[in-house]
């Protein structure tokens, strides 16, 4: 990455990080909107990633507008402990499945026991996400990238393999959760693994969340105008979670009790996916990049221009390959 486009990107974070609590002052939360209206009873959505973060709160917030709600994690007692955190919601509205988006086993067999349980699938929150890991795979065998491993391929995948159940749906959604920290990408499809320059986890989470905005894109462009499935990435904001856990002591301590006044709280951090995912706002958008609820990032051309011409469609090619996707997986995007 040049030096002007550092600088750029840095600036965009600063500025997003400095005015992102005086905007989420004004918002309304989606969820209230939802209840006093129509609320989504009757409504199936998946959650990766669920027993934590804004990914948990994704969860309630669903909940308690009456979807049932498939909360993903890698342990069913983290998941329960979750689902227990929760509080009171309709019994049976909450059920927890195991998934690790790292493991392409672990995403195909997740898949395999939803589509073989579910009629149809009206959400998919693709929110399960990794930062700052050393290098080298989380399993024999996988991406030795970790990021790119957890936070897009195996979404990739298993948004393909889930295609079959979200065509069901009258109107169903795909939410790719990426962060504004893409502004910092230095994509480089020719050497995703890191092998030709020094492994940077920080250049490689912005490489993973710019890969969740080419996805969500080429998704859209793939499905065409008048799906029933509509695809959007969304930056849901600075908030305290446990993704910060591996920053190490001293970044975790200041991006906690320092920056922490100027970060947003866990429910309004989930408001932008629940928007994105639900609200009557976003029936037949897609391929959009949602920031703050229902606005568009400012100046988000910019990063993007950095990219060969033909990226989103080489990067889903790329995926499938990684994938070993088989002429039955791809065959599940008509």
């Amino acid at each position: 990455m040049d030096s002007f486009s550092f600088f750029y990107g840095f600036f965009i974070l600063l500025w997003d990080f400095l005015t992102q609590k005086f905007v989420f002052s004004r918002k309304r939360s989606p969820v209230v909107e939802l209840q006093v209206n129509s609320g989504l009873e009757g409504k199936v959505a998946v959650v990766t990633g669920g027993n934590s973060g804004i990914g948990l709160e994704t969860v309630r917030l669903l909940a308690c507008a009456g979807a049932k709600v498939i909360l993903t994690c890698r342990s069913r007692e983290r998941g329960q402990q979750a689902v227990r955190s929760i509080g009171p919601v309709k019994p049976g509205s909450i059920e927890i499945r195991i998934l690790d988006t790292s493991s392409l086993e672990s995403v195909r067999e997740f898949a395999q026991g939803l589509r073989s349980s579910l009629a149809s699938l009206d959400v998919l929150v693709l929110n399960a996400g990794a930062m700052r890991l050393p290098y080298g795979p989380a399993h024999p065998g996988s991406f030795p990238e970790p990021h790119f491993a957890t936070n897009h391929l195996g979404h990739f995948l298993l948004t393909l393999l889930l295609i079959p159940l979200l065509l069901k749906a009258p109107s169903a959604r795909v939410v790719a959760v990426s962060s504004i920290s893409f502004v910092l990408h230095d994509l480089d499809l020719d050497d995703l693994e890191f092998r030709k320059r020094p492994y940077n986890p920080e250049t490689a989470y912005a490489n993973s969340k710019m890969c969740n905005i080419l996805f969500a894109r080429e998704l859209a462009k793939r499905l065409g105008t008048g799906s029933t499935i509509c695809s959007s990435a969304v930056h849901p904001g600075d908030i305290v979670t446990e993704i910060s856990k591996n920053m190490g002591k001293f970044l975790a301590f200041g991006h906690r009790y320092v920056v922490g006044p100027m970060l947003i709280k866990l429910e309004k951090g989930a408001w932008t996916q629940v928007y994105a995912a639900v609200h009557p706002d976003m029936e037949g958008v897609t391929g959009r990049l949602l920031w703050r609820v229902d606005e568009t990032i400012p100046f988000e051309e910019k990063p993007l221009e950095r990219l060969e011409p033909d990226c989103q469609s080489r990067l889903w090619d790329i995926c499938l390959d990684l994938c070993s996707a088989t002429d039955a997986e791809k065959a599940m995007l008509p």
